[in-house]
């Protein structure tokens, strides 16, 4: 098996390689040196934002390619398409079927270098960037972000958000963007990551002759083949220093209701000696369930309902960054409990070298997990701003993997002052709180955090085969297995499934709720082994059991790797035939479901899509939010949810799907041994919702809401899973979404009408929801409404083109064979399907029924499911 390989070209641009043929996919990146950085106010900069402009104008057409014909050729090719422009960088990436390689690879490289920068489309793309501006600004948590930012870089470009303001972006010019792409846009200024099923030599080949105008001299060429660039190493990011201030606290407020706050003090750069064992120290303080900040704040204390930690690491200085979702209630016991554990991080006894191991642990199977598929490789890519390209991965681990309990203590005292974080709140007006009270409970925190402690101590290869034959058996009475060997993965991947979620939440079933609260608090802990014990054993071995609902189906999930199989799999039948759950994770998981329903209720987008779910199902447990109510949850006790899992458990059959490293009869004999006591009911389950009918009337449903976009969503009833339109309905909402869709071309590219608007589609196993979304400026919202269903319309009553039919067949294939890729999506995916009734095979044969649908059948599903008479319309801000 090939390792990465790095080259620079005879014209400049440095190429990494990584062949992997285990997935008829290719992934290809194109990283461009430039950024926000390069940007400023003084006379002869480069405008704010215009690195992000020209991001956007880079799929807009160039003299061989119409605008939208970029889009609609990758997703002809079953492939996706996507750019992002960050402070030193501007990267564009897509990923394609293997037959499709060299074309994707052509594509890209005219998209990149010589896009049009036509002067209509300017325009029109810069409405749809002053939209994305707006709708950033509803955001609270990119307020909060950009705030922080903007202190901990004050004075200096990487203090500003990287898309520009609405005044720099309005001031832009064609010319201004031609100069900006003329001086960055170069083959010696970027380079190319391609991974995956395709051939080296004649990727290098074809790069090495790009078009004349973008050839370089003989003497340049000389120069660039001497050289190993180091992107850090520019001018512009030599001006974003390390500066250490004082404590400060900002707010953000407004009519919210979930409270956060975000901490940060500089950090060292990516390749800084210091940053894999701080990156340890963020992973000990937020990673998982045992982080010391959720232990603590979340399971001890309960001040918060979750806590995160975070190393940001750039090319130049970076920060450390601490995150805690509170209450009003207990935000300044959350803040001052925060101190407390920055504090004494370095000197208590609150972590040793085996939470150290299990860190390790979790960095390691990551990246076997990740390299199920090449997108996951793809990640050897983020080395080519790195003095190590290639082998940056590789070497970072090695350094990771060689940490001791000192090195992460030296590193946290060298960087990690508790008296230097800036710290931003967002906080609900409806909330009394000041910053100074912020800053004097967090003070407390470390001056306790530093009287109560004292010093602890001195100072195999992935080549899976795709293809393999299912093994199926009943297993037991109610328990059919189904199992797919993938040899050479090295890992092992196992799901349990049973009907049940939304579906079941009905009449005299569980109330709203009910499922998502079992799943949140199962996997958790058992009769046997307690939370901690649970914790360690999964996160110590780097692996993922878990508990899921959703609107059919629940079940648990397991992924590690198979070393370690015959341990894990004996936790997860603990988990589901003897589970436990403990008080303090109980009141952790209340916590966190009354912030989801604060966070969905200051997003004007999800409040938009969850009252147009409302409208559409109503009446069906399908059109209520997934988690119930915070009214309903708020009063359950772990008792009452326990005992409605053990009811619903054993009350019918379960399928259990797999896929792994390791032979069927070898799996199925450990699954016998484990469920030996389960006696499920045989008889299928019954749903009385099924027989709700469906909404027959239209009507709209006003939201009034202040923020800077409106929201609107028009929807309708949909199929389900089983139905044979599902197929055509699939077909038909390609052709509406997606980049080369309807909606996005013709909305967004053209009218630039919006940022954001997309069709929506979901299914259930007894119904659906059709419709679509857009959110633009207040102004515009009658042209939006009038834009959709203009399009809508349009289906319905002119059919669609064979060359969009096509386009819409191939991105769905393809992407439902990216979605495949790891074992434990096509395992959750043959169960399920064999659940819902529709065969573990389902996911192969699925490619021929979306063969096999005609235009005339697109046509015919519009007619009959974008009916307009039966429209909900949510509009939510007005």
């Amino acid at each position: 098996m090939k390792d990465a390989h790095y080259a620079i070209l005879k014209n400049g641009i440095e190429l990494i390689t990584l062949e992997r043929h285990f997935a008829p996919v290719s992934s290809i990146q194109c990283w461009i040196r430039a950024g926000s950085i390069m940007e400023g106010d003084d006379p002869g900069d480069h405008p704010r934002g215009i690195a992000h402009f020209l991001e956007h104008m880079t799929f807009k057409g160039t003299p061989r390619l119409k605008v939208g014909e970029i889009s609609s050729k990758i997703e002809g090719w079953g492939g996706e398409i996507n750019a992002y422009t960050t402070f030193d960088r501007t990267v564009y990436y897509l990923t394609v079927a293997t037959p499709f390689v060299k074309d994707a690879l052509a594509l890209l490289c005219d998209a990149v270098f010589e896009s049009s920068l036509d002067p209509v489309e300017v325009e029109r793309e810069r409405k749809v960037i002053l939209e994305e501006i707006s709708r950033s600004l509803d955001d609270p948590g990119t307020r909060a972000a950009q705030l922080l930012f903007a202190r901990a870089y004050a004075g200096s470009e990487a203090g500003r958000p990287v898309i520009g303001s609405a005044a720099s972006v309005a001031a832009i010019t064609c010319q201004q963007l031609k100069a900006f792409r003329d001086r960055f846009y170069q083959p010696q200024n970027c380079g190319f990551v391609v991974v995956g099923d395709f051939d080296e030599s004649e990727t290098a080949a074809f790069l090495e002759k790009l078009p004349p105008s973008f050839q370089t001299s003989s003497a340049t060429q000389a120069s660039v083949r001497r050289s190993h660039p180091v992107w850090a190493t520019s001018p512009w990011h030599a001006k974003i220093g390390m500066t250490r201030m004082p404590m400060a606290v900002d707010f953000v407020r407004g009519d919210y209701q979930q409270v956060r706050f975000d901490f940060a003090v500089p950090a060292p750069e990516l390749e800084h000696v210091d940053t894999p064992a701080l990156d340890m120290c963020a992973y000990l303080l937020g990673g998982g369930d045992l982080g010391l900040l959720n232990r603590q704040l979340r399971d001890e204390e309960g001040v918060v309902s979750s806590a995160a930690a975070t190393l940001f690491s750039p090319a130049f200085p970076g920060l450390f960054e601490i995150s805690l979702m509170t209450s009003g209630e207990a935000a300044l016991a959350a803040i001052e409990a925060a101190g407390r554990v920055l504090t004494a991080f370095p000197v208590q006894e609150n972590w040793s070298e085996a939470d150290l191991a299990r860190a390790k642990a979790a960095v390691r199977s990551e990246k076997v997990f990740r390299n199920e598929t090449v997108e996951g490789l793809a990640r050897v890519g983020f080395g080519i701003t790195t003095a190590q390209k290639h082998r940056h991965e590789d070497a970072w681990l090695e350094r990771v993997q060689a940490l001791e309990v000192d090195d992460l203590i030296e590193a946290w005292n060298r960087w990690i002052s508790p008296e230097n974080f800036h710290i931003v709140g967002v906080v609900p007006d409806a909330v009394a709180l000041q910053p100074a009270e912020v800053k004097e409970a967090f003070l407390r925190g470390v001056a306790a955090g530093g009287r109560d402690t004292k010093n602890r101590r001195s100072a195999r290869p992935v080549s899976c085969q795709v293809h393999q034959p299912v093994f199926v058996c009943e297993l037991k009475p109610g328990v059919k297995f189904i199992y797919r060997e993938r040899p050479g993965s090295g890992l092992l991947s196992l799901v349990f499934a049973t009907e049940g979620g939304q579906r079941a939440e009905f009449g005299d079933g569980p109330p709203p709720g009910m499922f998502s609260a079992m799943a949140a608090n199962l996997a958790r802990a058992t009769e046997v082994r307690g939370f901690e014990d649970c914790s360690r054993l999964v996160e110590g071995r780097g692996a993922d059991i878990a508990a899921f609902s959703g609107k059919d189906s629940l079940g648990f999930r397991m992924s590690c790797l198979i070393d370690d199989h015959a341990e894990l799999s004996d936790l997860l039948f603990e988990m589901m035939q003897r589970p436990a759950f403990p008080g303090q994770q109980f009141a952790s998981y209340l916590r966190e479901i009354e912030d989801y329903f604060r966070q969905q209720a200051d997003s004007p987008s999800a409040v938009c899509v969850r009252k147009l779910q409302r409208a559409v199902l109503a009446g069906h447990p399908y059109g209520n939010d997934i988690s119930g109510s915070w009214e309903t949850a708020s009063l359950w006790q772990p008792e009452e949810v326990l005992g409605s899992y053990l009811r619903w458990r054993d009350g019918g059959p379960w399928v259990i799907a797999g896929c792994g490293d390791l032979p069927a009869g070898e799996v199925s004999k450990l699954l016998e041994r484990g469920l030996s006591t389960f006696r499920p009911n045989t008889l299928a389950r019954r749903f009385p919702s099924d027989a709700v009918l469906p909404v027959r009337t239209a009507a709209r449903h006003p939201v009034a809401m202040d923020r800077q976009q409106v929201h609107f969503a028009t929807g309708m009833p949909g199929p389900g899973w089983r139905s044979p339109d599902r197929f055509a309905v699939d077909v038909l909402f390609n052709i509406l979404g997606g980049t080369g869709g309807r909606l996005f071309r013709n909305l967004r590219d053209r009218e630039s009408l919006a940022y954001s608007v997309a069709p929506i589609l979901s299914y259930g196993t007894s119904r659906g929801l059709l419709g679509a979304y857009i959110a633009c400026a207040p102004e515009k919202v009658v042209a939006a409404e009038a834009g959709i269903w203009g399009e809508l319309d349009a289906i319905s009553k002119d059919g669609v083109l064979e060359d969009e039919l096509q386009r819409a067949k191939s991105y769905i294939t393809g992407n439902h064979a990216m979605e495949l890729q790891s074992g434990e999506a096509e395992a959750s995916t043959m169960a399920l399907m064999e659940l819902y009734g529709i065969g573990h095979e389902a996911f192969r044969e699925y490619y021929g029924h979306i063969a096999s649908v005609s235009p005339g059948d697109v046509q015919e599903v519009a007619r009959r499911f974008l009916d307009k008479n039966l429209a909900q319309t949510v509009i939510v801000g007005l």
